[in-house]
């Protein structure tokens, strides 16, 4: 996320001068969302996106296996989290003396 103000101090510019050099080249060179003169990127929206479905994802009533089948998570968080959850629940075999 990119407030465009702040892109403008940095480079001396007026607001209204970078915002019509950006507004043009979104979705074509600029790939990302202008909303309130804050600029989404797409590294961004896909972040903010892969922390809703995580949060989404542990509240839901859903086994695991159901929700990896369903979608591909390239997440490494959801992965780490997935294996110390099986850790956590997994039992280990009673040694008998």
């Amino acid at each position: 996320m990119i407030p465009l103000g702040d892109l403008a101090a940095q480079f001396a510019l007026g607001s209204e001068l970078l915002m019509s050099v950006v507004a043009p080249r979104m979705n074509k060179t600029i790939h990302g969302r202008l909303e309130g003169g804050l600029l989404y990127t797409s590294a961004y929206i896909a972040r903010i996106k892969a922390q809703v479905w995580i949060m989404h994802a542990t509240h839901a009533p859903c086994s695991h296996g159901l929700a990896i089948l369903f979608v591909s998570v390239k997440c490494t968080a959801y992965h780490a989290m997935l294996l110390q959850f099986q850790l956590a629940t997994t039992q280990l075999p009673q040694h008998s003396s």
